[in-house]
């Protein structure tokens, strides 16, 4: 196991000629392992954060990059990273624009004289509401994936409370709205679900819209140093550049 380990250093170690900057946490990392038996064996020495990143599957998706392309050209790494960038812009995009959305409804008055604004909004919900649900399905990041899960499970649970208003659930876990039966709802059925009380529904997909915006914005954690194409994220914030690895 440890010539095997020693192969990778080397391997990691001819990366780290070309790309000194993004590779030398990873060439550190694999000497270390081939130092001794004894700190191996016990995960004695190695840094904990190291060992993060290989079990959150960083290193796997260089690994696999490398040898599957044998060492991407500048402008295809360049066209994945944009690629990236673009979709996951749109979780940021969408995720943001339904938050703003349940929080004007918050603040709205539920009268009659009010409806067709209030039919509106609910309708502009639900347009949110999908086009984040798509974006996040799409994503490359196991934590949006999982708040999307979780999201399209705590919606399923309201599904009869929707439908009551006028809002179906579909089998591909996105809303349609009937106008008609919208218009016709009790108004306190719609302040329950869209009002300001912090339990109801609308308020649990905004905090849930709120943490995929927060992933979005750091490339899904801060623990995905790679994207799904090898790309490496130097800072891992949306302000800055993605560098390429390979």
């Amino acid at each position: 196991m440890i010539n095997n380990i020693n192969n990778m250093t080397t391997l990691f170690s001819s990366l780290n000629t070309s790309n000194k900057n993004s590779n030398n946490g990873i060439s550190s990392l694999f000497s270390s392992l081939s130092s001794g038996n004894s700190s191996f064996n016990s995960l004695n020495g190695i840094n904990i954060s190291d060992y993060a990143s290989i079990k959150n599957g960083s290193y796997y998706k260089v690994m696999k990059k490398y040898y599957s392309e044998g060492g991407a050209s500048s402008t295809d790494s360049k066209s994945a990273v944009d690629a990236y960038l673009k979709k996951n812009q749109l979780i940021t995009d969408s995720s943001s624009s339904l938050s703003t959305t349940i929080n004007d409804l918050r603040d709205m008055s539920y009268t009659e004289e009010n409806r067709d604004d209030l039919v509106k909004k609910i309708e502009e919900f639900a347009k949110d509401y999908n086009s984040m649900i798509d974006g996040a399905g799409d994503s490359d990041s196991k934590f949006i994936l999982q708040k999307a899960s979780w999201l399209t499970n705590i919606t399923k649970e309201y599904s009869d409370t929707l439908d009551g208003i006028g809002i179906e659930v579909g089998s591909n876990n996105k809303l349609t709205v009937n106008t008609d039966a919208l218009k016709e709802a009790d108004l306190n059925d719609l302040k329950a679900v869209f009002g300001a009380n912090v339990s109801n529904f609308s308020n649990k997909v905004l905090y849930k819209a709120e943490q995929i915006y927060s992933l979005s914005k750091t490339y899904g954690t801060s623990a995905t140093a790679y994207t799904s194409s090898g790309a490496y994220n130097r800072t891992y914030t949306a302000e800055n550049s993605f560098d390429t690895l390979l």
